[in-house]
C-alpha cells in the first residue's frame, strides 16, 4: 500500500502559522551542534503540562477537484482518508 502525509508541514519546524497550537510554543535555543535553532516546546505553566498542535486541510486545498471521480476513488476503497 501507499502513504504520504497530506499536511502542510513546511513552516512547522519554523513558525506554525498554519498550525494550532495549544498549550505549545517556539522558542530559539542553541542546538547540539552549538547552532541557535527554532524548536515547538511545551509553553509549561502550573495549569499545563502538555500541548498539542493540529492542522485542518481539506481535499479541495490538495488539489481532488474532481469530486465525482474523488467520490468513485473514495467507494471503491481505492484510497482512504483517515
Amino acid at each position: 500500500s501507499y502513504f504520504t502525509n497530506l499536511l502542510s508541514n513546511g513552516d512547522f519546524t519554523q513558525s506554525g502559522e498554519s498550525w494550532t497550537k495549544n498549550g505549545l510554543a517556539y522558542i530559539t535555543s542553541e542546538n547540539r551542534n552549538n547552532v541557535d535553532s527554532v524548536m515547538l516546546a511545551s509553553a509549561y505553566d502550573y495549569n499545563s503540562r502538555e500541548g498539542t498542535a493540529s492542522q485542518v486541510v481539506t481535499l479541495a486545498s490538495l488539489g481532488f477537484s474532481d469530486s465525482e471521480s474523488l467520490d468513485a476513488v473514495l467507494t471503491a476503497n481505492q484510497m482512504k482518508a483517515v
